[in-house]
C-alpha cells in the first residue's frame, strides 16, 4: 500500500518490516539502520487493546569521546512556565570557543534551546542563577551552571549579517545539571568532533 502513495527519493526509502521476537533483535535492527544514516526505527508492539503498542527509538549523537556533549547556560527561555510561575522550563546553551582562565561571556558559541529539567531542578535554577539582562525572547544569567545534553545530530549555518558559523542541536534534552565542570571547559571542540550536518 505504502508503495503506491509513498514517492520514494534521496530522503526517503521504504523499508520491508521485520518481525522480531527479543529486545536483542530489535537492537540489532535499529544498529543496522542508524549504521546506514538513518535517523532510527518505529516498533508496533503485540499488544492487544494497549494504548502504547507503537515505539520509536532514535539515534542519539555522541561527541568524538563517545558521550554527549557538555554545555553552560546562558540564559532562560521566556515560556510560559517562566512567565506566569517563575519555573525555568528551556534554558539556552552555548560553548566556549576555547579553554579561558575566567569566564567571558563574548567568547561563546551558541547552541539553542533545550529542556528535560524535573520540578525540584526547574526551581533550583530559577532561584540560583543570576540574571544580566534580557530581550524579548531570552532572560540572559551569568554562566554559572553547566549541564550534560544528548542530541540526534549537530546542524550548523552561516548567519549572512556576521558571516559566522553558527551551531545548533537536533532535539536536544538536558540529562544532568553537572556539578562537577567549570563552564569555561564547555569547548566547542566537542561540537567539532561529530558528524555536522549543514544547513
Amino acid at each position: 500500500i505504502l508503495s503506491k502513495v509513498v514517492q520514494v527519493n534521496e530522503r526517503v526509502e521504504l523499508e520491508h518490516g521485520r518481525w522480531c521476537t527479543n529486545e536483542g533483535e530489535i537492537l540489532r535492527w535499529f544498529n543496522d539502520e542508524t549504521s546506514q544514516g538513518w535517523e532510527g526505527i518505529v516498533v508496533k508492539l503485540d499488544r492487544a487493546f494497549s494504548p502504547n503498542t507503537w515505539l520509536r527509538k532514535k539515534a542519539i549523537g555522541r561527541n568524538s569521546n563517545g558521550r554527549p556533549i557538555d554545555a553552560v547556560i546562558i540564559g532562560i527561555k521566556k515560556s510560559k512556565e517562566w512567565v506566569e510561575k517563575r519555573l525555568v522550563h528551556s534554558v539556552l546553551l552555548a560553548v566556549y570557543d576555547k579553554t579561558l582562565e575566567s569566564i567571558d561571556i563574548s567568547k561563546v558559541v551558541r547552541l539553542g534551546t533545550a529542556s528535560g529539567f524535573n520540578n525540584d531542578e526547574k526551581r533550583m535554577l530559577a532561584s540560583s542563577l543570576k540574571i544580566t539582562s534580557e530581550d524579548d525572547t531570552y532572560v540572559y544569567v551569568e554562566p554559572k551552571f553547566t549541564v550534560e545534553v544528548t542530541y540526534q545530530e549537530v546542524t550548523a549555518s552561516i548567519n549572512e549579517k556576521t558571516e559566522m558559523t553558527e551551531y545548533g542541536l537536533r532535539f536536544p534534552r538536558v540529562t544532568k545539571i553537572m556539578i562537577d565542570k567549570l563552564p569555561q571547559h564547555c569547548l566547542l571542540k566537542q561540537v567539532l568532533g561529530v558528524s555536522v550536518k549543514t544547513i
